[in-house]
């Protein structure tokens, strides 16, 4: 005996009396009768509803992606991935924005040079030549380095920053009067960081620092 599937001879379906959204479905089929969209072998739609009753939901319809954009700049938080069947137009399809915050931080904006933070989410901040810099002598050591460098210079220091690839300061120092500086990096995560450092005339030089 076949078992009872809702359809009738011509696989239609059928329309029972006991049948209360009139589906073709028998109640005791059907996982919602209730619903005409819903019953065995029924099509699948975009509804967030099981409609062919096999306890799966939406399956075999074609997903978008998307990202949530908070910042509005066209470009989406990579973390915040998700995907729908429906079109939806308050989010965005490209997840690369480093900083969903900043609307002038995406990977179409342009970097500044030499301000410690990516504008364009590429991993690191442009630096500029050191002509541009107005920059001065220094030496770190060790570079890269598990724990601490060591800052040397014929100038004297007065103040450093150091941020991580997205711009954030992690350490800043100022009003210094030394040629020599230890910086202990045991508070940093492994990672890159860039250290930017400014003698005591305004002169400026920004240094790429790896802890390991």
């Amino acid at each position: 005996e076949i078992p009872y599937n809702g359809l009738d001879d011509d696989c239609n379906p059928q329309t029972l009396d006991d049948d209360l959204d009139q589906d073709g479905v028998e109640g005791e089929y059907d996982c919602d009768d209730n619903n005409a969209t819903v019953y065995p072998f029924a099509p699948e739609l975009c509804d967030g509803i099981d409609n062919n009753c096999n306890q799966s939901i939406d399956e075999g319809l074609e997903l978008f992606a998307y990202y949530v954009d908070q910042d509005q700049d066209g470009f989406g938080d990579p973390d915040s991935f998700f995907e729908d069947c429906e079109e939806l137009s308050e989010f965005v399809n490209i997840g690369e924005d480093c900083d969903d915050t900043n609307p002038d931080i995406n990977p179409n904006a342009e970097d500044v040079p030499s301000n410690g933070i990516d504008e364009n989410c590429d991993g690191m901040d442009e630096i500029s030549s050191t002509k541009e810099l107005n920059s001065f002598e220094l030496s770190i050591s060790p570079n890269p380095t598990f724990d601490k460098i060591v800052l040397r210079s014929a100038e004297i220091f007065d103040a450093v920053e150091l941020f991580d690839l997205s711009g954030k300061t992690l350490m800043s120092k100022s009003n210094l009067t030394t040629t020599k500086l230890e910086i202990d990096l045991l508070f940093a995560p492994k990672g890159v960081f860039l250290l930017k450092t400014t003698n005591a005339v305004g002169k400026t030089n920004i240094k790429r620092i790896i802890k390991l």
